[in-house]
């Protein structure tokens, strides 16, 4: 799994299914790997980065947008052991073009926090 990979979390009780984005480079930092997940644009106030299906098509079905202040750490190993106990499906990478907006948008946004911000601006995602 590396920057701009997409997966859907398999849905729970209470938990609906969600496309999530891997944000960092995970093979540079694998301990701290931070993912966002996309949510119904309609549903939602903070407007920094919306996406449309066009911007990754078979993945993106409505106008969604990236849910920075639900942003989370976790790592490689926890990922990897979600993808293989089934619990991740996998889908093709979001194009470059789309995963430049949603690191656009975390630049914008006041909902990512502060922890994860400061996080991207060490692995050199987000500028200082």
């Amino acid at each position: 799994m590396d920057q701009g990979d997409c997966f859907f979390n398999k849905a729970a009780p209470g938990l609906p299914s969600h496309p999530w984005i891997i944000l960092s480079f995970p093979p540079d930092d694998p301990s701290n790997v931070v993912i966002v997940n996309l949510t119904d644009a309609a549903n939602h106030d903070d407007k920094s980065c919306v996406l449309k299906p066009s911007d990754h098509p078979g993945v993106i079905t409505k106008t969604s947008c990236v849910n920075y202040r639900d942003a989370i750490i976790t790592d490689m190993a926890t990922l990897q052991h979600a993808k293989k106990s089934g619990l991740l499906d996998l889908k093709p990478p979001v194009p470059d073009d789309t995963l430049d907006k949603i690191i656009s948008g975390a630049v914008e946004t006041d909902e990512l926090r502060n922890a994860i911000r400061a996080l991207l601006r060490q692995q050199g995602i987000l500028p200082e």
